[in-house]
């Protein structure tokens, strides 16, 4: 957990509770003052939420608890509405206990409640999480709860209106939620806006996303993960579908106390599936554990001194044609990921262009990138500029040979290590981000420059867990993008582009306790 966040949270719903205290109160006097608040509510979800909605948990007392948006939470209600908005099929992969269900429950109650002809679903697997009264679990229950607990100036809907057929209406507006299950999802009229919960352990899932691709222009699929042979992993790899990542370390009320003590409990597998929402907990052989790199996340934050290393100004490029994958472009100082830029594929010479746009203002020591395949065009670009660029230009061949560099305690060269020159520029990085999680954890202390920090970005933290490790002969060979592509992988390009941020002379002795 980062402090400075669970401090800032604090803060906020001190502040949100007082507010919301004064503002119902006077809501029960002034008639005026209610009208206000309630357009302001129509308009607004977030002070919909904030100021209006109770959330009920029988796990803790008192139950029922005014709901209070922390900052990932209030950055999933608008991306929901932003994927709602441009009519898209979108996914949620998510952590237990995040109360991702909830923030739907939020979103189509408020369009219930405010916005004419609206037309929305739940779904899920089995009829009775998605409507079985008395369950707080069920996702229509948590609907009429959210509307039940409302001021009775807020709404006018009949809560009882049709439940035997999981239909809730508001006449006033003409909207109506419905509820779906097992091969009934995607069945019947229309929506506008379709939820599907824990969409990797429905049973018709190939099924359902054929109906609902019939049936609504904006279905988001929530799930916690369920390995990687189903098709909610199928869609959150999709390249063309957008994916809301929400894991544990976003809740400003756990801790890594906490998080320990959930492994203690299930074991290292389910938690890291559950909470930190690793596809791949269950693959074996991964070049990088995802609990190393959860580790590096933000460790500038928790490492003092780590903002201060003198090293290195380096850009790290990976390309991508017209078309296919993004090009990133990520920028370190030091041993701190300042800055991760994605680009649109595009030619290779306009692509080098862009690139050194910016990095003219960017002040840096040195590019490298991959210069295999269209990579050869970028260097060209590059070379044939009016002006040579201030930046010394590594033109970086994943194909190569590795270096001749020793590995210290394994009387071995890199070379005689790694099959080519992407696996020991992985190497590297592996190294790094294991130093920075035995720091971080106490296990062992590492020099400051032979650590790591990266930003809280879902999709880096993802590729990074992707390739697992091969061998050809004796040597060690990361899993080529092909072999990924067969797993259903899209090729790994934000950690390709940090590998190559990070890539010198480099130290493999992080191998002997391998």
């Amino acid at each position: 957990m980062n402090t400075s966040l669970a401090d800032s949270h604090n803060q906020k719903v001190e502040k949100l509770l007082r507010e919301r205290l004064y503002i119902q109160q006077i809501c029960k006097k002034d008639f005026d003052f209610r009208q206000v608040c309630k357009a302001r509510a129509a308009k607004d979800i977030l002070f919909f939420i904030n100021y209006f909605v109770t959330t009920y948990n029988p796990r803790v007392k008192p139950s029922l608890l005014p709901l209070i948006l922390y900052p990932r939470q209030e950055e999933c209600i608008l991306w929901i509405l932003d994927k709602y908005e441009s009519g898209e099929f979108a996914t949620i992969a998510k952590a237990r206990y995040t109360g991702a269900s909830w923030l739907a429950t939020c979103v189509l109650a408020h369009k219930l409640l405010f916005e004419p002809d609206f037309k929305g679903a739940f779904a899920s697997n089995k009829a009775e999480s998605v409507d079985k009264i008395g369950s707080s679990d069920a996702l229509f229950e948590k609907l009429v709860m959210v509307i039940q607990k409302l001021p009775s100036w807020m709404h006018s809907i009949d809560l009882d209106r049709d439940r035997k057929i999981r239909l809730l209406s508001n006449p006033s507006m003409n909207s109506a939620i419905a509820g779906q299950s097992g091969r009934d999802i995607g069945r019947g009229g229309r929506s506008s806006m379709v939820f599907v919960d824990e969409y990797a352990f429905v049973q018709f899932d190939e099924e359902a996303l054929s109906a609902l691709s019939e049936h609504t222009d904006c279905c988001i699929f929530i799930s916690t993960p369920r390995g990687t042979n189903n098709k909610f992993y199928e869609l959150c790899q999709n390249p063309n579908v957008d994916t809301f990542y929400y894991r544990w370390t976003s809740d400003p009320r756990r801790t890594q106390e906490w998080r320990d003590e959930q492994t203690r409990r299930f074991g290292e597998q389910i938690a890291a599936q559950e909470l930190d929402v690793d596809f791949t907990a269950a693959i074996e052989g991964q070049f990088i554990e995802h609990k190393w790199i959860l580790a590096c996340v933000n460790s500038v934050d928790k490492i003092p001194g780590l903002a201060e290393i003198d090293d290195l100004r380096q850009a790290g490029l990976d390309v991508s044609v017209k078309g296919n994958d993004k090009t990133v472009l990520t920028i370190r100082q030091g041993v701190v990921v300042e800055e991760i830029q994605t680009l649109p594929g595009d030619y290779p010479t306009q692509t080098a262009l862009k690139v050194h746009a910016l990095l003219e203002t960017s002040d840096i020591d040195s590019l490298c990138f991959d210069a295999d395949g269209v990579g050869v065009d970028i260097a060209g670009a590059l070379d044939n500029l009016e002006q040579l660029p201030e930046y010394q230009v590594i033109s970086f061949h994943g194909a190569g040979k590795p270096s001749d560099r020793d590995i210290p305690g394994l009387e071995k060269l890199a070379c005689d290590v790694f099959f080519n020159k992407r696996a020991e520029a992985w190497g590297n990085l592996a190294r790094r981000i294991k130093n920075t999680y035995e720091h971080v954890n106490g296990i062992r202390q590492h020099p400051l420059d032979e650590l790591i920090s990266i930003p809280d970005e879902s999709q880096l933290i993802t590729d990074l867990t992707k390739p697992t490790v091969k061998y050809r002969g004796s040597k060690l060979l990361l899993e080529s993008k092909q072999d990924m592509r067969s797993r259903g992988l899209s090729s790994p390009d934000y950690a390709d582009s940090l590998a190559y941020a990070f890539y010198e002379g480099v130290d493999m002795s992080w191998l002997i306790a391998a």
